[in-house]
């Protein structure tokens, strides 16, 4: 899989025990993170250096078990993880066979002495991107055809970092006559000719909107929706 950018995020050493630097992701705690990244970090020891032969890596998926990766100075089933030297330790880097889950909490657990066995274990964590767009569904009317002054009504869904509100833009379309907003950045408008509400919240989100005045038989009414999901990738 796929290294994302080497960034840098320190565990502070507390008097002694080596440290555990992350490399990638760069932040404990990170979200919007490639399934496919690998993680890299470094373990080493600024005073006597780092005794290999202590380092214990596990990981944690979710709500899942901890697993051990890295033991005895051999990766274990499901991970490859290889090692290259640096100054007073080693850098670590850790390739699941399988890309982690989307839309899930990855934890690293890093246990490690230095020679003079002074020992440290600390926990990271990231999350996984939301990679599914939100959904429409819902529409009412259906079909080509429908009555010359029908309710309207969509349903927006978003199972994972859900709808962001501000990113929602609504307008109708009659013929070819001009857009008509209906919603602008999340905000519902007051066009003369329609009444329109806005419900739900950003799992799912219901529009309806409603023609003072019937339509002509033959109009070709457009409704436009654009939204985005909350998701930042990293």
């Amino acid at each position: 899989s796929d290294n994302c950018s080497s960034l840098a995020a320190w565990v502070e050493d507390s008097g002694g025990p080596p440290y555990a630097l992350l490399v990638t992701p760069a932040t404990d705690g990170q979200t919007g993170v490639s399934a496919s990244a690998n993680v890299v970090l470094d373990v080493y020891d600024v005073g006597v250096g780092l005794d290999p032969a202590t380092t214990k890596l596990e990981v944690k998926l979710g709500d899942g078990d901890w697993y051990t990766i890295w033991e005895d100075e051999n990766d274990l089933p499901g991970y490859v993880v290889t090692t290259a030297p640096i100054a007073g330790g080693l850098r670590y880097t850790i390739n699941p066979a399988v890309n982690f889950p989307d839309w899930t909490y990855v934890y690293i657990r890093i246990t490690a002495a230095d020679l003079s066995t002074n020992s440290m274990t600390v926990t990271r964590s990231f999350r996984t991107r939301d990679v599914l767009t939100p959904i429409l569904g819902g529409e009412s009317p259906t079909g080509e055809k429908a009555p010359g002054s029908p309710v309207m009504r969509f349903a927006l869904r978003d199972s994972q970092s859900g709808l962001k509100l501000p990113s929602l833009q609504v307008n109708l379309v009659v013929n070819a006559a001009p857009p008509v907003d209906l919603i602008v950045d999340g905000v519902v408008q007051t066009p003369a000719g329609y009444r329109v509400a806005l419900t739900g919240n950003d799992s799912r989100r219901v529009i309806q909107i409603q023609p003072n005045l019937a339509f002509s038989e033959g109009d070709q009414v457009t409704v436009n929706i654009d939204v985005e999901d909350n998701e930042v990738f990293t």
